[in-house]
C-alpha cells in the first residue's frame, strides 16, 4: 500500500489561539505577508495582501511510495525556529537592471513526525511575493532511497478566478477560468478581479533533482490549483531540497514582468568564480553552415555593433540520424575553423549548435574541450529533454561541465529558466517561447503574443528570435520592438533572414538594432493590457529605449514622466533634460514599412504609438549634450 506524506502551509489570518502555533513573515513594505500554522500535527499557510486573504489554508505536500499513512508535524524540540531579515542588492552578470533588489524576511521551521521523519519548512516574504520549500532530511522515513509519486502542494484561492497560460513552454497562450483550465505550466497569472489584485505562480531553484512543475484545477475543490510532476517521479537519495513555490502578487500585472528578479533572488550566488568571460550581446544565425555567408555576417556584425555570429545545424551532418553524429566531426568541406578564425579576427564571438542526442552519447568533458581549442565561445543545446528528474539533472550538469571550459550556453525548445541563471551565469538564454518558429501555428496569434509579453518575463530570459525580412515578417515594426519587450542577454536577430551588406542602406530602421543593447540598467512596463498591447522601456547608461507591440490596430499615447529623475541640465537651465528621440513607426499605409521621425522630447512630453493590426512601434531616446 502507499501511505500520504503531507506538508501544508497555509496563508491566514486568524489568530494563534484558535488555529494553534503559528509563524508569519512579512515583506519589507508590510503589504504581503506568509503565514504557517501547525493545528493537531497539520501544517496550512495562508497568503495575505493588504490585509486581505489571497490564498487560504493551502498544503505543501508530496506522495510517498510505500507508505501507508499521513504523517503529523510538529515542532522539532530538538531545534528552535530561526527567522532572519535581509537587505542584500546584488548585481547580475547579465541583467534587466543593473542591480536587483533583495530584501525580506525568512523563517525556518524545523519539523518533526512522531515516527522520527524530519523536514524543515522554509516561508520568505518580500515586497514582490512570498515564497516557500521544504528541505527533508537525510535518512527521511529510515530509507536511504525513495520515491516521491506526485505533489500534493495546493493554491486554494477562494473564487473561481480567471487564469492566464499555456500548457507547454512553447504552446499559445490562452484565458479560462481556473475550473475550465487544462494543464498549466508556470508562470501562470490568475486574475483575482474582486480586489484589482494579480498573483502569478511559479518555481525557482535549481531542479537538478527535481521535476518541472505544472498546475492544475482542483475538481473537488472550485478556486483552487495544484501542482503537479510534468512527468515522472522524483528518486530521492540524501537530503532534498525541494525548489521554491513562488507567488508573486501586484495591483498591475507589468509588475510581474519588473519584478522577475524574485526567480533569482531564491537562487543562491553565482559559483563561477571569474565572470569576465561571460559576455552576451546580438547574434546573427549562419543558417547554410557555409564560410562564405558566415564571413559575410561577421563583416555585417563588425559593421553595425552586433557581437556574435552562430553556426545553426547541418556543420556535423544530419541532425535526426538514426545514430548521432559525433559533435565534433565537421561535415565535408564546411570550413568551420576558418570561419570561427576569421569571426575573431573581426572581434566577433562564435556560438556552435549540437543537438542534445549528440551531446548526451559522447563524453562532454572530451567535447566541450574539443570546442575550446577551436576557439568557440558558447554552446546552444538543441531540443533538450525538459519533463523528468533525469532530464533535469543532465541540463543542469551538462551547464556546470560547459562553465568549467569556460563555454557560454543557449538552450532552445521547451526548457524554461527557474532562476537558476544566477548560481550558473553561463547560462545566458533559453528559449522556452513561443517566437517566431512558430508563426504559422495559433501561438503566433496576436492574441497569444501580448499574453507571452506579460507573463513569459516572470521565468527569465527568453529568446523570441526576431527577424526581419523574411516572409513570416507581417510587422517589421513588431519585430524590431521584440529586442525590447522580451528581455535576452544573447539577443539573436534576423533569425529567418539572407546576408546584409555591412552598409546596407535599404532599412535605415535597422539602426534601432544596432544600437540597442541587451542587457540593461532598468526596466519598466509603462503600459498595457494583457493580450491586448503592452509597452516597455528599457534604460542602458543615460539612453532609454521604448517598444510596443499590439494584437490589433491602436493609438497608445506614452507619456513621459518616467524621465523626471535629472540626468543633466536641460538645454534651458532647468531641471529636466532634452533628449532626442527617434521614432520608428509603421507606416499606417504599408503597415510592412518603417518610418523614421525625429524631435526633441522632455519628461512633459508625451508620445503617441500609431500601431495597425499586429504592429509595433519603437523610441530610442538619447540625452542632448548642454
Amino acid at each position: 500500500m502507499n501511505r500520504v506524506l503531507v506538508f501544508a502551509a497555509v496563508l491566514l489570518l486568524a489568530s494563534s489561539a484558535a488555529f494553534g502555533r503559528t509563524y508569519v513573515v512579512s515583506s519589507p513594505d508590510s503589504k504581503l505577508s506568509i503565514e504557517a500554522t501547525l493545528d493537531e500535527g497539520r501544517l496550512n499557510y495562508s497568503v495575505s495582501w493588504c490585509g486581505s486573504l489571497i490564498i487560504y489554508r493551502g498544503q505543501v505536500g508530496f506522495h510517498v511510495q510505500g507508505w501507508d499513512k499521513a504523517r503529523e508535524w510538529y515542532l522539532d524540540k530538538d531545534a528552535y525556529p530561526k527567522t532572519v531579515t535581509f537587505n542584500q542588492p546584488w548585481k547580475p552578470v547579465h541583467g534587466f537592471k543593473a542591480e536587483y533588489p533583495n530584501a525580506g524576511s525568512q523563517i525556518d521551521i524545523p519539523l518533526r513526525a512522531y515516527t522520527g521523519e524530519r523536514m524543515t519548512l522554509q516561508l520568505r516574504a518580500a515586497n514582490e511575493g512570498v515564497a516557500f520549500r521544504c528541505i527533508l532530511s537525510e535518512g527521511f522515513g529510515g530509507a536511504k532511497e525513495y520515491v516521491l509519486d506526485r505533489e500534493l502542494t495546493t493554491f486554494p484561492f477562494g473564487r473561481d478566478c480567471r487564469c492566464i497560460f499555456t500548457n507547454t513552454p512553447q504552446g499559445a497562450y490562452d484565458v479560462r477560468v481556473m475550473s475550465s483550465a487544462p494543464s498549466m505550466s508556470p508562470a501562470v497569472v490568475v486574475e483575482l478581479k474582486k480586489d484589482a489584485i494579480y498573483a502569478a505562480i511559479a518555481e525557482a531553484g535549481s531542479l537538478e533533482d527535481f521535476v518541472p512543475m505544472t498546475l492544475r484545477p482542483v475538481a473537488v475543490r472550485r478556486g483552487t490549483l495544484e501542482a503537479a510532476f510534468r512527468k515522472g517521479t522524483v528518486r530521492v537519495s540524501g537530503e532534498l531540497t525541494t525548489p521554491w513555490r513562488v507567488i508573486f502578487v501586484a495591483d498591475n500585472p507589468g509588475r510581474f514582468v519588473e519584478n522577475a528578479y524574485l526567480l533569482q533572488n531564491l537562487c543562491p550566488p553565482c559559483e563561477i568564480k571569474d565572470t569576465s568571460w561571460i559576455q552576451v550581446g546580438k547574434v546573427v544565425r549562419n543558417s547554410s553552415c557555409q564560410r562564405p555567408d558566415s564571413d559575410k555576417w561577421v563583416d555585417y556584425n563588425a559593421a553595425n555593433n552586433y557581437q556574435f555570429v552562430h553556426w545553426d545545424t547541418g556543420w556535423n551532418g544530419t541532425e535526426y540520424d538514426s545514430v548521432p553524429d559525433h559533435p565534433t566531426q565537421i561535415e565535408g568541406d564546411r570550413d568551420l575553423l576558418g570561419a570561427i578564425k576569421y569571426a575573431h579576427e573581426k572581434g566577433q564571438k562564435f556560438f556552435l549548435y549540437c543537438n542534445h542526442k549528440e551531446l548526451e552519447n559522447y563524453p562532454l568533458d572530451e567535447t566541450f574541450k574539443t570546442y575550446k581549442q577551436w576557439g568557440v565561445d558558447g554552446v546552444k543545446f538543441g531540443f533538450v529533454n525538459w519533463e523528468t528528474q533525469e532530464d533535469m539533472k543532465w541540463l543542469h550538469q551538462a551547464v556546470k561541465k560547459a562553465a568549467e571550459y569556460k563555454l557560454m550556453v543557449n538552450v532552445h525548445d521547451n526548457y524554461r529558466p527557474t532562476g537558476w541563471e544566477r548560481t550558473y551565469p553561463n547560462l545566458v538564454s533559453v528559449e522556452g517561447i513561443a517566437g517566431n518558429e512558430c508563426h504559422d501555428t495559433f501561438s503566433a496569434m496576436p492574441r497569444s503574443r501580448i499574453f507571452m509579453a506579460f507573463i513569459r518575463p516572470i521565468s527569465g530570459m527568453g529568446d523570441f528570435t526576431p527577424c526581419y525580412l523574411a516572409p513570416r515578417v507581417k510587422s517589421r515594426a513588431f519585430q524590431l520592438a521584440c529586442g525590447v519587450v522580451f528581455f535576452n542577454p544573447l539577443q539573436y536577430l534576423h533569425w529567418y533572414d539572407k546576408p546584409l551588406e555591412p552598409n546596407q542602406t535599404a532599412y535605415p530602421e535597422l539602426a534601432f538594432w544596432s544600437a540597442m543593447p541587451t542587457t540593461w540598467d532598468d526596466t519598466r512596463v509603462l503600459a498595457g493590457v494583457p493580450g491586448e498591447y503592452i509597452v516597455v522601456a528599457r534604460r542602458k547608461g543615460q539612453e532609454w529605449f521604448i517598444s510596443a507591440i499590439t494584437d490589433k490596430a491602436r493609438n497608445v499615447d506614452i507619456p513621459l514622466n518616467f524621465l523626471k529623475t535629472p540626468i543633466s541640465q536641460s538645454a534651458a537651465g532647468g531641471d529636466y533634460p532634452v533628449y532626442s528621440a527617434s521614432i520608428y513607426r509603421q507606416n499606417l499605409n504599408q503597415p510592412l514599412e518603417c518610418v523614421i521621425e525625429k524631435r526633441e522630447v522632455t519628461s512633459f512630453d508625451t508620445i503617441t504609438a500609431y500601431m495597425t493590426d499586429e504592429g509595433g512601434f519603437n523610441v530610442r531616446l538619447v540625452p542632448m549634450e548642454q
